[in-house]
Order: structure tokens, then C-alpha cells, then sequence
């Protein structure tokens, strides 16, 4: 928090702590990046999921893979959460459709299909879902 003077300090502090006791979601620090949240929500919440038992330890791989595979290396990992928008998600989806896969060759381009591309976005849909239950 920062304020000009003291007096303005006080005054955000008291809005601050009614916020917080009437249980209304406080932004802590700085918002974080699509990507910084997705590897976060994999290393707490999905391991944590795993942990208990109510996750399958090769649907929180699958997760990873979807994750570290398509959404961390291009341009929505870097937009934060709170700025992300339903065209930015659309744009991400093209750029994924027109990218080319591992196994592509110069005689042989393969783009990835729209499955894995769904697969993808719907692991992105629960993660987003996740901060929403969470007040993150």
C-alpha cells in the first residue's frame, strides 16, 4: 500500500482491514501473469488434489503437459490474469491451430488439431475456474 502522507495511509489502511473483515477478496502484491498462476495452481492446488486423492497422478501429468506444452511458451502466458480477456484466449486458440507440432518435417508439416487444442483450453477452463472459486 502506498499513500502521500499519513493521514492517507491510515485512511487506505481502515479501507483495507473493512475489506478484509467483511470477507470481500484483498489483491495481495502484484498481479500475477497467466503463466506464473498456471505453474502455481500445478505445483498447489492440482498436487494437492493428487495428494488427497481426489486426483489421478496421470490427469495432474496430463495437466502439466497441456500446460508446459501450449499455453507457457506463447504470448498468454504473459498476460496477467486480471487483464486476460475471451479474445485473447480466441487469438491463442488460432495461434495453437496453426502451429506446428514436434513430429512436423519440411515434407510432412502437421499443425496440432483442434482435439488437442480443446484439450488444452480446457485444462486453461479449470485452472480460470479454480482462481474464480478461490478469489484469486
Amino acid at each position: 500500500m502506498y499513500a502521500d502522507d499519513e493521514k492517507a495511509a491510515r485512511k487506505a489502511l481502515r479501507a483495507l482491514l473493512a475489506k478484509v473483515e467483511s470477507g470481500r477478496p484483498v489483491s495481495i502484491g502484484r498481479t500475477p501473469k497467466l503463466g506464473d498462476y498456471l505453474n502455481r495452481w500445478l505445483d498447489v492446488r492440482i498436487a494437492g488434489e493428487v495428494e488427497a486423492g481426489h486426483l489421478d497422478e496421470s490427469t495432474a501429468d496430463s495437466y502439466r503437459q497441456m500446460i508446459e506444452g501450449h499455453i507457457l511458451p506463447t504470448f498468454l502466458a504473459k498476460v496477467k490474469i486480471t487483464e486476460l480477456t475471451t479474445d485473447d484466449i480466441r487469438a491463442w486458440q488460432r495461434e495453437r491451430l496453426k502451429t506446428e507440432t514436434t513430429r512436423s518435417t519440411p515434407e510432412n508439416p502437421k499443425t496440432y488439431s483442434p482435439r488437442t487444442v480443446g484439450m488444452a483450453h480446457a485444462v486453461l477452463r479449470r485452472a480460470l475456474n479454480d482462481a474464480v472459486s478461490d478469489g484469486s
